[in-house]
């Protein structure tokens, strides 16, 4: 699988260096955590290795407010059994801390990146009334800055008008 050639960039290599990680699976590494840095802005974004696993992970928030979460990048090519990903439950820790759900960040060979959202248990989905609650929230959001949007394009246009 041919990716984005990330040896250049100083975290990377001291990474690589620090841990016993093969060189394609630092860069899926590598590439989630700039694709969480810099495209999906999410804080707190760390690389970490795991010895058990032998291989590298993500962790961050994509918010501040939100809980931290653990992504473990995947090539497009890799086979997962059920018994694997359940078994990532107990590998990947973060100080002693255990996670109820995983993000599995699949990279494909044009450094496009799928995220996929694993929990350990099932969990129930919201019921209508909530989800309709949600949607009429954002409804009004989005009202409110359409409003803004064009209370500001109003002004702009007073003011090019008085130059």
């Amino acid at each position: 699988m041919a990716m984005v050639n990330n040896e250049e960039h100083p975290m990377l290599r001291i990474f690589l260096k620090d841990h016993a990680c093969d060189e394609v699976m630092g860069n899926l590494a590598f590439l989630v955590y700039k694709d969480l840095c810099e495209v999906r802005a999410w804080r707190n974004v760390e690389l970490h290795f795991s010895p058990s696993l032998g291989r590298p992970y993500v962790s961050g928030r994509s918010c501040l407010s939100s809980p931290l979460e653990v992504v473990l990048p995947l090539s497009v090519d890799s086979s997962v059994s059920h018994a694997y990903i359940q078994s990532l439950f107990e590998h990947l820790q973060i100080g002693g801390q255990n996670f109820n759900r995983i993000i599995l960040g699949v990279c494909a060979s044009d450094s496009s990146i799928v995220y996929y959202k694993v929990s350990r248990d099932i969990i129930r989905p919201e019921t209508p009334e909530i989800t309709e609650a949600k949607r009429q929230q954002w409804a009004q959001k989005a009202a409110k800055r359409k409003r803004q949007l064009t209370e500001y394009v109003e002004v702009f246009s007073q003011l090019e008008k008085s130059d």
